[in-house]
Parts: C-alpha cells; structure tokens; sequence
C-alpha cells in the first residue's frame, strides 16, 4: 500500500484508479470520479472524510436491502473504493 503523507498523494492514487478502471466503466468507475470530485471540492480533510462516511454507510444501507446477489457485488466494489479512500485519508493530518 502506498504511503500517503498529503492529500495530493491521494488525489493522484486515485487519478491513476480512475484512469485503470475508464475502458471497464461500472459502478466502481464511477465511485472513482465521486471521490475525486470530493477530493477537489475542499482541503478540508475532516469534511473529506464526513461526506466519505456517509456515503459509506448510505451504500452499505442500500446493499443490505438489494435482494439481488449480482446487485450486491457491484454495490460492494463502490463500497471498496469509499473505504479505500477512507484508509488513504487515515495518515494525514486534519487541517
């Protein structure tokens, strides 16, 4: 695991996922370009991870209630990525 001192280091981790998932697409791409979009909108990191946090646990809710086995596994790759991002945040300082 890359180590992770600012929070540029992680937008770039997460630039290269984004351009390693474009040519397969899905839900996971797409949770790639949310958490950059978050990434970008604010330096704030405790706010970055709020919003990462409830993201997280609104898409934890809708896996538990998608009937669907297939449904769910696509569900989790997008949950993988919040935390992902979230374990990426962990070692830097909150401004």
């Amino acid at each position: 695991m890359p180590n992770m001192e600012t929070k540029q280091d992680v937008v770039a981790y997460f630039t290269d996922k984004k351009e390693r998932s474009t040519k397969e697409g899905g839900i996971y791409h797409e949770a790639v370009v949310e958490i950059l979009d978050i990434l970008n909108s604010t330096d704030d990191i405790s706010a970055i991870k709020s919003k990462l946090r409830s993201l997280h646990r609104a898409k934890l809710a809708e896996i538990q209630r998608t009937p669907d086995a297939e449904t769910r596994a696509e569900q989790r790759k997008q949950l993988g990525a919040y935390d992902d991002c979230l374990t990426q945040l962990r070692g830097i300082p909150i401004s």
